[in-house]
């Protein structure tokens, strides 16, 4: 192996590194409610669509207001204890951008209540590099189970 393949793979590493840690800061701040870390996953141009398992569109964001309202409004702690876990990601990487498809997990525990999985489904995204930092610029988020 010459020493630019060598560069050129671990580009390709380092670059599927920071978009893993995007996508894991997006479901923590997502769970704890972190509006700041939550709108800086994304690109100032970000579309978001949630697709419930019917097929129905259950939620459309393209606008930096209506991420912040949709975050507001998202149940927590103390109420419930959201978790969002992704596995089995896939990473497409064509220079500045990027293709991922994950699965996700969604549990949540009731108060006085017994954790559960409550749904799972598929993130389909598209990120984009900003300067060092990966964004998501488009995510679609398909539910397959509820």
């Amino acid at each position: 192996m010459t020493a630019a393949e060598t560069d050129v793979g671990l580009r390709a590493i380092l670059d599927e590194r920071e978009i893993m840690r995007t996508l894991h800061r997006y479901l923590r701040a997502l769970d704890d409610g972190l509006e700041d870390e939550w709108l800086d996953v994304f690109t100032d141009d970000a579309a978001y669509d949630t697709y419930l398992a019917d097929g129905s569109l259950y939620v459309r964001l393209t606008t930096r207001q209506e991420f912040v309202d949709f975050l507001a409004g998202y149940p927590r702690t103390p109420v419930v204890a959201p978790k969002h876990v992704m596995v089995d990601p896939f990473i497409d990487i064509d220079g500045d951008d990027a293709h991922v498809e994950a699965t996700w997990l969604f549990f949540n525990q009731q108060p006085g209540g017994t954790p559960a999985v409550l749904a799972w489904g598929r993130y389909r995204d598209r990120l984009r590099r900003e300067g060092s930092t990966w964004r998501i610029a488009e995510r679609v988020c398909l539910t397959e189970a509820v």
